[in-house]
């Protein structure tokens, strides 16, 4: 978890969670999809804030190949162990707490691209409608005239 991860994952997993909500979830609860989002927001905040103020230790990613020495939690939310150089100073606290702010805004964005692809509804097909094999009878072929 961190500031350069986070929000492209959050937005994936929007997307995820609506073709989920479509295929699986929605026929057991109307509130998958809400109940699904709460549970995804809890866990990024709930990792991502005790980890920005080191109540947490950064994951050691070192032994990876691109990744170096991560520091302590608050520097690893910034740079993603990737040596970028961003040193959190109290400058930064204001936008470390603007990018937290966002997390759900990621998710719906990643929400609202899911329901585009899929269809709102779980009867709708959204624009992968236009791309699925369909027989001569789904487009009205068998009706004589």
């Amino acid at each position: 978890m961190s500031f350069i991860l986070d929000i492209p994952l959050l937005v994936l997993l929007g997307y995820i969670s609506v073709y989920l909500n479509q295929k699986h979830l929605h026929r057991r609860s109307p509130d998958s999809l809400f109940l699904l989002g709460a549970a995804i927001m809890a866990l990024f905040l709930g990792v991502s804030i005790p980890l920005y103020l080191n109540w947490l230790p950064p994951p050691n990613l070192e032994p990876l190949p691109l990744f170096g020495p991560c520091g302590d939690g608050a520097t690893f939310m910034w740079n993603s162990c990737l040596g970028l150089g961003i040193t959190p100073t109290r400058g930064l606290h204001p936008i470390a707490l603007l990018l937290f702010l966002s997390y759900p805004l990621g998710y719906l964005w990643g929400v609202e691209r899911g329901r585009w692809a899929f269809g709102r509804r779980p009867g709708q097909g959204g624009i992968r409608w236009m791309f699925q094999m369909r027989s001569e009878e789904d487009f009205g072929a068998h009706r004589k005239y």
